[in-house]
């Protein structure tokens, strides 16, 4: 039997790292790329089909949690009849086809509207003329794009990135659990947008930060009461703008006092009594 290997999409490590995807979802993530048709990109599959190839480990609900948000992410996108029961045809966006007619494209999902005709896209990487066939109906990458691509990765291998931080995974993965917590469901954070680059940004400005500090602030963040910071929805660009608001405590609504947050003088006379050790109360 001629064995395949399995085209999960590049850059999936980076997914990874900044907490995007936890081990348990890449696993969900990688065998939906082994049992799926290597010609088209398409799987056909659910949560049922997940569990009965890997039992161990995982439940009905994880998998299921999963393939709901690589939906949300843009990771699968499935054509969902609604009330079927069944495996379901999902598109795995970025997919690249290893066989086939279609060989040497690409799964575009977010521009596909049928799973039937699915959108391919020309990878950039193709340079053997035999593997790029001519595909009827779908739109490829123009030749002055291909130059674009090409350009861009000569300037990125003559100026490579710094590394990253190494703290930005535990930092994240430690912010994601945390709001699950609270919130019984994933964050919508964008590791790859502001949130990512706001995370990054402040590791870079702040070294002296520890994951133990990290985390005494992230909780007084969530445990935060106050309606500005509520609104805030757990925005990470928000908390590292404000990360030192938070070292003494999560801000709370005022229970007492004059409406400013600010203690009124009845307040403070009763603070003062008790400070005295009297049991005397101020009316």
């Amino acid at each position: 039997m001629k064995e395949r290997s399995v085209p999960i999409r590049p850059g999936i490590e980076d997914h990874l790292v900044c907490g995007a995807m936890s081990l348990c979802e890449f696993g969900v993530y990688a065998l939906i790329h082994i049992q799926a048709d290597y010609r088209t990109g398409i799987w056909r599959g659910s949560a049922p089909r997940i569990l009965a190839t890997a039992p161990r480990g995982a439940s009905l609900r994880q998998i299921q949690r999963a393939l709901q948000y690589f939906e949300e992410l843009g990771y699968l996108k499935s054509f969902r009849v609604q009330g079927a029961r069944g495996n379901t045809p999902y598109l795995i966006d970025k997919f690249t086809v290893r066989s086939g007619a279609l060989k040497g494209y690409r799964v575009n999902a977010a521009k596909s509207e049928s799973w039937r005709r699915p959108f391919y896209e020309c990878v950039a990487e193709v340079v053997a003329e035999d593997d790029a066939v001519p595909v009827a109906e779908h739109d490829a990458l123009s030749r002055s794009k291909k130059k674009e691509v090409k350009r861009k990765k000569e300037n990125l291998a003559a100026n490579p990135a710094p590394p990253a931080d190494p703290r930005f995974g535990s930092f994240l993965e430690f912010a994601k659990s945390s709001f699950e917590a609270k919130h019984k469901r994933p964050p919508t954070w964008d590791c790859f947008g502001k949130d990512g680059s706001a995370v990054a940004a402040f590791l870079r400005r702040a070294p002296h930060v520890t994951l133990d500090v990290w985390q005494t602030h992230v909780l007084n963040y969530f445990d935060s009461t106050e309606a500005f910071t509520l609104k805030q929805g757990g925005s990470l660009a928000y908390f590292v703008s404000r990360f030192d608001t938070f070292a003494s405590g999560p801000i709370l609504v005022a229970q007492k006092g004059n409406g400013n947050g600010k203690p009124t003088a009845t307040d403070l006379a009763r603070k003062n009594w008790t400070d005295l050790g009297l049991d005397r109360p101020v009316n």
